[in-house]
């Protein structure tokens, strides 16, 4: 993702990546580059993904719970969404641009 990513953008990367190991577990110094994080950043959004019991921690590896689960697909469907949201906006501001453009404004005398 280009730029700074929001934090359920961050949740989701990291829920992705333990889900895709099949369920062994990972270790957070994986998830750290796989996710490209810092240390500290990495510290934070897992205790929130542990918190809202997406993940869970067992013998020292992090694995995706059933709620991490439902998640995942719900997330993927909201940012189809938001995609075609921003398009939509992009078309209608290009709409109003060219409107305006074929109505200026009369200045002022």
């Amino acid at each position: 993702m280009p730029g700074n990513r929001k934090r359920l953008d961050i949740i989701a990367d990291i829920i992705s990546y333990v889900s895709g190991l099949g369920g062994k577990g990972v270790k957070k110094i994986w998830i750290m580059y796989e996710c490209n994080l810092s240390y500290a950043s990495l510290i934070k959004y897992l205790s929130q993904t542990l918190d809202a019991g997406l993940l869970i921690l067992d013998e020292d590896v992090y694995k995706i719970t059933p709620k991490g689960k439902i998640f995942l697909p719900i997330m993927n469907g909201y940012k189809k969404r938001v995609k075609k949201i921003e398009e939509e906006v992009k078309m209608i501001s290009d709409e109003k641009a060219e409107l305006e453009k074929m109505c200026p404004p009369i200045e002022a005398k």
